[in-house]
């Protein structure tokens, strides 16, 4: 397996790296590693239901997510170094890695944008998470996840059922919260809750909100247009005016002080990058 090694750190099977750390960062599971042999690290997450998830997909326990992720003679190979009972789980800080990531590009003269960490970054996590959004269901046991499609309708209303429709979870962590229909040309709006809990439903105990009412959802999930630095943020984002959907697309709505976030039903918003 291909060995990343960023400021003396090495880690075990590079794709897999970067793509535990996206699945860290897209679904707020906890990011983890074990130590092979020697000083190499191999990493995985662990959800609120104490799974076991990288590339390979979610596994009830760390044995069996270890037999499908590593090659058989490194697996016997590890089980001869130490008794896999005994192996020791480390919790990692996501942003750690990135701070990594940013210095290592830094030394080599590459420029650090707002957005992503350039060429580095934006090239292996963001092709991570291309492959996470596009095999959905295999990294998260939430079923209302399938809702991702379009093809399953929430409503009969035809205006929703043309090109100007665009369709958002609201997601908390890993699960889907809110359905969100939006026909920006007609200015409607339909929308389908997956829990009781109305603290984390996108719209409260509100089940038919208003067009004001979207636009206010999505600029509370976004940096207040009054901000005092307000045009340097949007330059750096690549936007020549304050736009809370187009915010919605770059930052899919993260808050520093909750698990909440917004995913677009497409993904090639992901892929955008300004020169």
């Amino acid at each position: 397996m291909d060995i990343v090694d960023l400021q003396n750190k090495r880690f075990m099977n590079e794709h897999n790296f970067y793509f535990s750390l996206a699945l860290s960062e897209m679904f707020y599971y906890k990011l983890n590693s074990i130590l092979i042999w020697k000083n190499e690290r191999y990493f995985f997450c662990i959800n609120d239901n104490e799974q076991f998830i990288n590339e390979y997909g979610v596994f009830n326990t760390l044995i069996d997510l270890l037999k499908a992720s590593l090659e058989d003679n490194d697996f016997e190979k590890l089980k001869r170094i130490t008794p896999l009972e005994n192996i020791k789980i480390k919790q990692e800080e996501s942003f750690e890695y990135y701070r990594l990531i940013k210095e290592v590009f830094n030394e080599n003269k590459r420029t650090i944008s707002f957005e992503t960490y350039n060429d580095f970054e934006f090239l292996k996590l963001n092709t991570c998470k291309i492959e996470i959004l596009n095999n959905m269901d295999k990294y998260t046991s939430n079923n209302n996840i399938k809702y991702f499609s379009r093809d399953l309708k929430i409503t009969d209303d035809k205006a929703f059922d043309n090109n100007d429709t665009v369709r958002l979870l609201y997601m908390s962590k890993d699960k889907v919260m809110t359905v969100i229909d939006v026909n920006d040309k007609e200015e409607k709006i339909k929308i389908k809750n997956f829990t009781d809990k109305i603290f984390f439903r996108a719209f409260g105990i509100n089940e038919s909100p208003s067009w004001n009412n979207y636009q206010e959802f999505l600029e509370d999930r976004c940096v207040p247009r009054t901000r005092y630095n307000i045009d340097e943020i949007l330059k750096d984002m690549g936007m020549t005016e304050y736009n809370p959907f187009e915010f919605i697309k770059r930052t899919q709505g993260r808050m520093a002080d909750d698990k909440e976030w917004i995913l677009l039903g497409d993904t090639s918003y992901i892929l955008e990058k300004d020169e």
